[in-house]
């Protein structure tokens, strides 16, 4: 979007997002993470939590850090298709948000896993795009994604 290559873009809010970009905020909703793993998957006693990542996610990292838990990042992948790929293969845990769990996988309530935060789902336009079009589109997509079920 900084870059004049998107004009609307749905995204999860970030600790590192630009100020331009957070300028361009124009609707945003609140939902949980949860744990997933791979239906069979289990972790042997004592070994570092196996997590899958994404460049610059921090939610399991923090979350695990702060709670004094070992982990190991054992993949990391912008791809998020790829990344879930990775977990159904059972290499460990990632997270998602609770209304992105695909059957493929499972929710993990393990014991030992720290209950994770809530994360920002946000739209973003860019501001010289003022004609009705763009707003009733920006109408829409916020009643789609952005209003609670």
């Amino acid at each position: 979007m900084i870059e004049g290559y998107l004009d609307i873009a749905c995204m999860f809010d970030q600790q590192r997002m630009d100020g331009d970009v957070r300028q361009m905020i124009v609707a945003g909703i609140e939902e949980p993470l949860v744990w997933v793993r791979a239906k069979q998957f289990v972790v042997s006693p004592g070994s570092p939590i196996p997590i899958l990542t994404w460049p610059g996610d921090d939610w399991m990292v923090r979350t695990l850090e702060r709670h004094e838990i070992s982990y190991k990042i054992v993949f990391n992948s912008p791809d998020f298709e790829v990344k879930l790929r990775a977990v159904e293969a059972g290499m460990g845990f990632t997270a998602v948000p609770a209304s992105k769990v695909p059957g493929t996988v499972v929710v993990a309530k393990d014991y030992y896993l720290p209950e994770l935060p809530t994360i920002r789902r946000i739209m973003c336009v860019r501001a010289s795009l003022g004609n009705a079009r763009v707003a009733e589109l920006t109408k829409q997509l916020a009643s789609l994604f952005f209003e609670p079920k």
